[in-house]
């Protein structure tokens, strides 16, 4: 999956936490690959002097979001998508709506996965989610402006590497759930080539993957658990390696596979109060 970009202009200003407002309306490289709009980057209250959660990356990270959705519109992109989808789409069934992706970008996988709103810090990436029927909320993850207890799913499909700080995203993500509600996250994990091959482009200063950091499936299942999560499911995809010309669609696989380029788990969320 490519880079969902995220234009210079920032509109996080919400503030976190119980009784905010739920929804306000408002991908790419040689391989086409990899992950979402970073859910981090953002200006905090309007005056303040103390930066947001998730401010530490600058706002113009990305550029060109409706380029990124092109590359899916392409054969090889096709294919990619069709095998992402095929892991996630079981495991985010099991929730209930609402739905919410973080770093929804430009909504391509919201609207494949019946997921009705996306947060994201781009104004630009929320409007085109809203061509594909998307209700956008600006924010950043580590900070959500959603009301507790008001979603049966939070997604983060491809998001997990750009967050400044993925225990406060997913302690935050908890937050927003309702009982029976649990979040679905998919990642490139370390130690396949997907993974590599963009952690060697960060280490060269790609300017987009400098700015990721990869998780091990063991990493993103300690995240989940030490934001109280139970971890309940989990599926595999993307054996095929990065860099050809064609790929044939796979069938994604339950379980953790480690030859898999990408893994889906999903979690229940700890009994409220």
């Amino acid at each position: 999956m490519p880079p969902r970009p995220s234009s210079s202009g920032s509109c996080c200003d919400a503030t976190p936490g119980e009784g905010a407002l739920v929804g306000a309306p408002t991908d790419c490289e040689s391989d086409g690959r990899v992950a979402s709009t970073p859910v981090s980057g953002g200006t905090g209250q309007p005056g303040s002097p103390t930066p947001a959660p998730g401010q530490g990356r600058p706002r113009g990270l990305y550029t060109g979001v409706e380029a990124s959705d092109v590359w899916y519109q392409t054969p090889r992109g096709q294919a990619v998508l069709a095998m992402e989808l095929d892991a996630l789409r079981p495991l985010v069934d099991r929730f209930p709506a609402p739905r919410i992706e973080i770093g929804v970008g430009t909504g391509r996988f919201a609207q494949a996965l019946d997921c009705g709103y996306g947060l994201d810090p781009s104004e630009e990436a929320l409007a085109l989610a809203g061509r594909r029927g998307i209700t956008g909320i600006c924010g950043v993850g580590e900070a959500l402006p959603l009301a507790s207890a008001r979603f049966g799913a939070v997604l983060l499909t491809f998001t997990l590497c750009f967050l400044d700080d993925p225990h406060s995203a997913l302690a935050e993500a908890a937050r927003t759930l309702v009982d029976g509600g649990g979040v679905v996250v998919g990642f490139l994990p370390t130690g396949g080539p997907w993974a590599e091959l963009y952690a060697e482009r960060g280490r060269q200063g790609h300017p987009v993957f400098r700015h990721a950091r990869f998780h091990s499936v063991t990493d993103v299942q300690d995240l989940l658990t030490g934001a109280g999560f139970d971890v309940v499911a989990s599926r595999s995809t993307l054996r095929q390696p990065p860099g050809l010309d064609r790929y044939t669609v796979e069938t994604a696989q339950d379980g953790v596979d480690p030859d898999a380029g990408y893994v889906v788990l999903s979690a229940v969320a700890p009994p409220r109060g």
